[in-house]
């Protein structure tokens, strides 16, 4: 089975793993414990997959954290919105 769309957003979450769903067009994850780190990883794999996608957001992480503003203008050039 394929996911496409996938909301893990307000848990305690500190990683994620969807490099087995390169097929993803919308990832919620916001409001979780994921470190600037495993959001750059994130970032990494959507741009990777490079495929169109809807949303990624990942907002709201504690503590705060701020990607690395290359991966997140990179997947902004592919995906419609994407929120740090």
């Amino acid at each position: 089975t394929k996911l496409f769309e996938l909301d893990l957003s307000s848990n305690n979450f500190t990683s994620l793993d969807i490099s087995n769903n390169s097929g993803l067009t919308s990832l919620l994850c916001s409001d979780n414990n994921l470190s600037k780190i495993e959001v750059d990883n994130l970032l990494d794999k959507l741009i990777l997959y490079n495929k169109s996608g809807n949303i990624f957001d990942a907002q709201n992480q504690i503590p705060a954290i701020v990607p690395d503003p290359l991966k997140v203008a990179t997947l902004d050039s592919i995906w419609t919105t994407v929120l740090v």
